[in-house]
């Protein structure tokens, strides 16, 4: 690569990390193709040049916090960023849906969502299931299949809106070409919320399944079980991302 090129490239770098207003953006660019071309010129290559200068993401967050980020700015990454992990969510929750018909088709439905040895039915309420399932021997499990079909229906429906907001959000990110899903924000913020959130929820959902152990019985544990696994690989995901975010992200000494 030549030294133009090295720089066009660490130019391409910083210009979309830089934020404010077109006429501070130009300025900064222009500043730095400027420091960059001099020192070329006077003899260095151009990696020492850029290392002297600054790395993109430290040169941008120094121009970033001198102008300011603009209010729609940051309105458009908070959207970005709510829309981005509400369609991981709705699809982790249609993922949870096909594990969970995949454990109704080897299990059976008792397995996925029946009720504990503990819940008992009306006659009404029995009458009810057995209409909703009528090809099932008994009212427990009629219930097991009514509510497993609910689960696998909703959670189905729940991955076809994820999908769908995946697609808001790309169409968003392209509408809006200089506003990275976390640009003005701290880098970590996507990730980190998505390691919370979905970290919280598989220990929530791993202990609602235990709950089906305490009673002895396998009754309604695929359903927590499936939504806990895909919970925990979305957290461990996220996990990665984190840690590759603040591992590039620059070192602040306070002196």
């Amino acid at each position: 690569m030549t030294d133009h090129e090295a720089i066009e490239r660490y130019l391409d770098e910083l210009l979309v990390q830089l934020r404010g207003s077109p006429r501070t953006v130009r300025r900064a660019l222009a500043e730095a193709e400027s420091h960059l071309h001099e020192a070329v010129a006077a003899g260095m290559d151009a990696d020492e040049a850029i290392g002297r200068f600054g790395g993109a993401s430290v040169v941008a967050a120094a121009s970033n916090h001198a102008s300011g980020t603009p209010l729609s700015v940051v309105m458009r990454q908070l959207l970005l960023a709510a829309c981005l992990l509400s369609a991981i969510g709705f699809t982790a929750i249609g993922a949870s849906a096909l594990i969970s018909g995949a454990m109704d088709a080897a299990f059976g439905p008792s397995f996925v969502a029946g009720d504990l040895p503990s819940i008992t039915y009306t006659a009404a309420r029995c009458d009810e299931y057995r209409r909703l399932a009528p090809t099932e021997p008994s009212c427990r499990a009629a219930a097991a299949r009514h509510h497993t079909d609910e689960v696998e229906t909703t959670g189905i429906a729940s991955g076809v809106v994820g999908l769908a907001g995946f697609g808001a959000w790309a169409f968003l990110r392209r509408r809006w070409r200089a506003t990275p899903a976390t640009g003005a924000l701290p880098p970590a913020l996507v990730p980190g919320a998505g390691v919370a959130v979905f970290g919280v929820g598989a220990l929530a959902l791993a202990i609602q399944a235990m709950q089906s152990i305490g009673w002895h019985s396998t009754s309604g544990l695929g359903q927590w079980l499936s939504q806990a696994m895909v919970s925990g690989a979305v957290a461990a995901g996220f996990c990665v991302t984190l840690i590759r975010t603040l591992r590039r992200s620059p070192v602040t000494i306070l002196e």
